[in-house]
């Protein structure tokens, strides 16, 4: 499978929807507890297992249902994913 085309293309950073072989990647950076304190709730994502299912049964479902969610973060100068940033659907907020 083919990764997501990027939607936005900095001189170090390229931002693109996840998909599923993103599985590892955001494992290792949900469960880094010094990124964790910018984040508010218990995001931590303990296993890979865990991961591909915030990939598969939030991310990809919300980019489907409402047209965004949460992004992948590519650091170009080791094309590592190193975080995310977007919007979180809240349906409190309607």
């Amino acid at each position: 499978m083919l990764k997501p085309e990027i939607l936005v293309n900095t001189p170090r950073l390229q931002m693109r929807e996840f998909c599923a072989q993103d599985a590892e990647e955001v494992l290792e950076f949900s469960s880094d507890e010094s990124m964790l304190k910018f984040i508010p709730g218990d995001h931590k994502v303990k296993s890979k297992k865990e991961a591909l299912f915030v990939i598969e049964n939030i991310w990809l479902k919300e980019y489907e249902q409402y047209g965004y969610a949460r992004y992948a973060l590519i650091h170009k100068d080791d094309n590592k994913i190193i975080g995310f940033c977007g919007f979180k659907y809240e349906p409190a907020n309607n």
